[in-house]
């Protein structure tokens, strides 16, 4: 976290930037569950909505099964139908994974059950 920290203040703008996978901090730091991290990121990024190839911050802790960022990004602007590159949105990911909790959740959140990805599932 201190990394993360010293970085922002010798380059703020570095926390928006992507790496060779066009994933963005927020999306990897979901991805690998470090909820702190995340929780900085939210509080100082620009887009919590950017979408790589591979998707969103969103879909990345839906992936991971991760509740509580999930909950996090909703609570701070995500938008639960903001789809990746196969227009996949987080709430395909929770259903395909049979994660009635994160499903029930993105509900909540206005998360558009009508939605199909370019496969149409």
């Amino acid at each position: 976290m201190s990394e993360i920290q010293s970085i922002y203040k010798t380059n703020p703008n570095s926390i928006n930037s992507v790496n060779e996978n066009k994933s963005s901090p927020l999306i990897l730091a979901c991805y690998r569950s470090y909820i702190e991290v995340a929780k900085f990121l939210i509080k100082n990024g620009k887009d919590i909505n950017y979408s790589s190839d591979m998707g969103t911050a969103l879909m990345a802790a839906t992936y991971k099964n991760q509740t509580e960022l999930v909950k996090l990004l909703l609570e701070n602007k995500a938008n639960p139908n903001t789809t990746d590159a196969n227009g996949t949105i987080a709430l395909l990911l929770a259903v395909q994974f049979k994660n009635i909790p994160l499903v029930k959740i993105l509900l909540e959140y206005n998360a558009d059950k009508t939605l199909k990805d370019k496969k149409g599932k």
